[in-house]
């Protein structure tokens, strides 16, 4: 399945890199990082954001001088960190999963002076690779300190120890690898540079089962320096 995601986003850069009107550049950039997290039986209180980054490779195509489409090819770091006080002890969670993202937005430019501003608009679809549950829980007689890693499937709770029971009850150790959403970006652009703000929020919910009102989805905000290398048609 991964083989064949990675073919499918080489052949569409190929593809796009035939055409004139493709510019294609470099991205990175710092993100503030959160999940939207509803449980039933757990306490979902506590929940915060946590920086986190992405980087990788953007491009543009030019559908007349204001419209363009924009996509990228991201590694993307999501996620959260959670306090919770429960007066006698505190429980702490670090949820750091890992994605390949690609943002496929719509894109207009309005021209200013000798800069363009841009806004665009459009879905976004990850795909989990990697990530880890870190859990603390202190208190006068109890010092555990576990990390165990998201295996992005459902998965049955016999033979668990305590710390993998407390994870397990959560379910932040095996959510969902496929993750979509929609963006919201806007940016400057001068000649070769393009600064962005991208605000991505989740549609999916990550939770393998779940009751009513229950949800656990991504939510982002990031802030990108584009490099774009000059196209064909400008050379």
């Amino acid at each position: 399945m991964k083989t064949k995601i990675a073919l499918l986003v080489i052949c569409i850069f190929g593809i796009m890199s035939l055409n004139a009107q493709t510019r294609f550049g470099v991205r990175g950039g710092i993100d503030y990082s959160t999940m939207n997290v509803k449980l039933k039986y757990q306490n979902d209180s506590g929940i915060k954001g946590l920086l986190s980054y992405h980087l990788g490779l953007i491009s543009d195509y030019r559908i007349n001088d204001n419209f363009f489409l924009t996509t990228s090819l991201l590694l993307s770091k999501k996620g959260f960190n959670q306090e919770i006080d429960d007066l006698d002890s505190i429980t702490k969670f670090r949820v750091t999963p890992y994605y390949i993202e690609v943002p496929v937005l719509g894109e207009y430019k309005l021209k200013v002076n000798r800069m363009n501003m841009l806004f665009g608009f459009g879905p976004y679809f990850s795909y989990g690779i990697f990530g880890s549950v870190d859990l603390d829980i202190k208190s006068n007689t109890i010092d555990i300190n576990y990390s165990e890693n998201i295996r992005w499937s459902k998965y049955g709770d016999l033979f668990l120890i305590e710390s993998e029971k407390i994870v397990y009850s959560y379910g932040y150790s095996k959510i969902k690898r496929i993750d979509y959403g929609v963006s919201f970006e806007f940016g400057l652009e001068y000649e070769s540079l393009i600064l962005s703000i991208r605000y991505s929020y989740g549609l999916a919910n990550l939770m393998w089962e779940y009751y009513t009102n229950e949800k656990m989805s991504n939510q982002n905000i990031g802030i990108s320096l584009n490099y774009m290398f000059s196209s064909k048609k400008n050379k």
